[in-house]
């Protein structure tokens, strides 16, 4: 069955306490310079706190106090801690997209840990689940799962339905390959996937960034470098799902046509691209991940941001062709035609568009944020020696895009802040600084 198209999808959310209806920021955010609608909401921590995620469509955001190692949820609107407190671990990592469900939100996150449960290993993949309705918001690490090998480089933590995974490689050798070692989060079985995909001038590039997305039939590895882009896929029948059987197994990508795909940048004199991040987005809505690169530019620093929507159309037919495949279905003509297009098995669209300045320069967070949703895009940007936000919107029907101003009211200033979060559904933009502060902006 196949999704809806995304412009018949609304996103509104379940009605509780902590989500009031709001008007819609579309047509506010189309606007040149978005207005803000009433006050700022501010919070002043009693110690550091970074955000970890802020459930989309509610007033709740995660909080990790990197002191403590401890997490709980806040109420934006109420100002104050609205959960209990569970300890996580002092340093995080990474996380992965959020999987949204009725009533619980869950995202996987890659920590260096300092736990009793884990005293042997350095890192540990981790759930953590918000539970909430209209009278109670429940904290819970709903999985752990130590990473056995500690001399391994892991990175790109990923979560979908009921499969968590994460890429990793041997730092030892210079010959190395990338593996991808995904957990179903109800049985426990594991799939290591051991692919041909050369780490060191992938994952262990530093230049290099990679996402994991994915499709009806696939996960998709998508990179960013310097001077090219690389697709890799990974059929979803290697990964863990609905099983309670563990896996070794080998996946061949490198120049073998439908699983890899490589493209050279064309650049002109003097110009440099340095990919800064990939940030996957809920593919329901049509769009599977935003890039961001800063390129340098003679004529002026720049910032080049990519978004990779989904072809339902291609994606539909490659489901088709697996199950082809897998039921013995002969169809010559359009095995003819894949194998003639190198990027068929790539059901992707890519809507690219460049701003002027650079990305202010942060020590543990990328400086921009995309939306639960894919559509919206925030920064915090610098030209001219001047800092602001800048808000991009990405329309998935027409692969237009716009970018709008965001003023700032004090007392926020955009040389104290160090994390940020978008709620597309509520308009809101919520900023934390250095000094232990949060601000809430409504733009709806």
């Amino acid at each position: 069955m196949s999704l809806p198209h995304p412009a018949l999808l609304i996103p509104a959310r379940r009605p509780h306490t902590h989500s009031t209806p709001h008007p819609s920021p579309k047509s506010n955010w189309s606007q040149p310079t978005p207005r803000i609608y009433g006050s700022v909401k501010s919070i002043n921590f009693p110690s550091k706190l970074d955000i970890i995620f802020r459930i989309p469509g509610t007033h709740l955001c995660l909080m990790h106090s990197p002191k403590e190692g401890t997490m709980c949820c806040w109420d934006i609107l109420k100002g104050s801690e609205v959960s209990n407190t569970v300890f996580v671990a002092k340093e995080i990592l990474e996380a992965s997209h959020g999987r949204d469900e009725p009533g619980r939100y869950s995202r996987a996150l890659l920590a260096g840990i300092e736990a009793l449960w884990l005293p042997s290993s350095d890192l540990a993949l981790i759930i953590v689940t918000v539970s909430y309705d209209d009278n109670e918001v429940r904290l819970e690490v709903s999985f752990q799962q130590s990473c056995d090998l500690p001399l391994l480089h892991y990175c790109r933590i990923f979560l979908h339905q009921d499969v968590l995974g994460v890429l990793r490689s041997d730092l030892s050798t210079e010959d190395a390959v990338l593996e991808i070692v995904a957990f179903n989060t109800s049985s426990r079985a594991c799939s290591i996937i051991i692919t041909d995909i050369p780490s060191w001038r992938t994952i262990m590039n530093f230049e290099s960034q990679v996402d994991v997305v994915f499709t009806r039939t696939n996960m998709l590895l998508l990179f960013e470098q310097t001077d090219k882009k690389r697709y890799y896929r990974c059929p979803l029948s290697l990964l863990p799902f609905g099983t309670d059987e563990s896996s070794v197994q080998t996946l061949f990508c490198v120049d073998k046509p439908g699983y890899s795909y490589t493209e050279e940048y064309t650049v002109g004199p003097g110009v440099s691209y340095l990919p800064e991040g990939i940030l996957g987005s809920d593919p329901i809505y049509g769009i599977l991940a935003a890039s961001v690169v800063s390129v340098n530019d003679p004529m002026g620093p720049r910032i080049l941001i990519k978004f990779w929507g989904l072809d339902r159309e291609k994606d539909i037919e490659e489901e088709r062709r697996e199950l082809e495949s897998k039921y013995c279905i002969s169809n010559d003509s359009e095995r003819t035609s894949s194998q003639s297009d190198p990027k068929a098995h790539f059901p992707l669209t890519e809507t690219t568009l460049h701003i002027s300045g650079e990305l202010q320069q942060w020590s543990d967070w990328l400086p921009f944020k995309l939306a639960h949703g894919g559509q919206d895009m925030v920064l915090v940007v610098t030209r001219n020696k001047e800092t602001f936000l800048q808000l991009v919107r990405f329309y998935p029907i027409t692969k237009q895009t716009t970018v709008h101003d965001l003023g700032l009211p004090c007392p926020v200033e955009t040389k104290h802040i160090e994390g940020i979060s978008l709620d597309e559904h509520l308009g809101v933009v919520t900023l934390v600084d250095r000094l232990g502060s949060l601000y809430a902006i409504s733009f709806a």
